[in-house]
């Protein structure tokens, strides 16, 4: 069974591992009570291998969601989080103001250090109160080139739908990287 190693990575109390819970199928939405993930916490699940990628990863993929801390508290730690990661989940609340410089900070810490280009990435514009959800956020500028998805976890419907399309995508992305690697390993027999 292959496996993926994605990283879900937002300031803190935005909702990533509400999310994760629910791709993982763990809850249906949010928990009564705020838990501040310590550190980083990993959820497991697997997925069917899209038809496109079936040749480099036939049957069920094995996904790692790393839900990571947003405190600053674990900042040491996040370069053995990152360590194979292959993909990477903003997360974010649309209604604070200091969502774009915050971004660019994770952005910063985790992608660009981590080496994960903006196709292997995704965004969810997290929405708390559910009477203002809807897809009126304005896009973040740091997040150009990432498929960004408002959502709230009330209603869930097109978290794990826009989920399945990212993963697809980063599926196809590293089913090209590892037929590339295969031809050169050829190419030098």
């Amino acid at each position: 069974m292959s496996k993926v190693k994605i990283l879900m990575v937002g300031p803190c109390e935005v909702g990533k591992s509400t999310i994760s819970n629910i791709l993982a199928d763990i809850a249906e939405g949010p928990s009564e009570s705020y838990r501040p993930t310590k550190g980083c916490r990993i959820v497991e699940f697997e997925k069917d291998a899209p038809l496109a990628v079936k040749k480099q990863f036939a049957g069920k993929i094995y996904v790692e969601l790393w839900d990571c801390s947003g405190d600053l508290e674990y900042e040491k730690c996040w370069p053995a989080i990152q360590k194979g990661a292959q993909g990477i989940v903003f997360v974010y609340n649309p209604k604070n103001p200091n969502s774009e410089k915050d971004m660019e900070f994770f952005i910063n810490n985790f992608a660009k250090s981590a080496k994960i280009l903006p196709k292997q990435c995704m965004a969810y514009a997290h929405h708390f109160d559910v009477g203002e959800y809807g897809p009126s956020s304005k896009p973040l500028h740091c997040f150009k080139g990432l498929s960004v998805v408002d959502c709230t976890a009330e209603n869930s419907s097109t978290i794990v739908p826009s989920f399945d399309k990212y993963f697809g995508h980063l599926m196809n992305i590293l089913s090209d990287v590892a037929e590339k690697e295969e031809n050169r390993i050829m190419d030098e027999i």
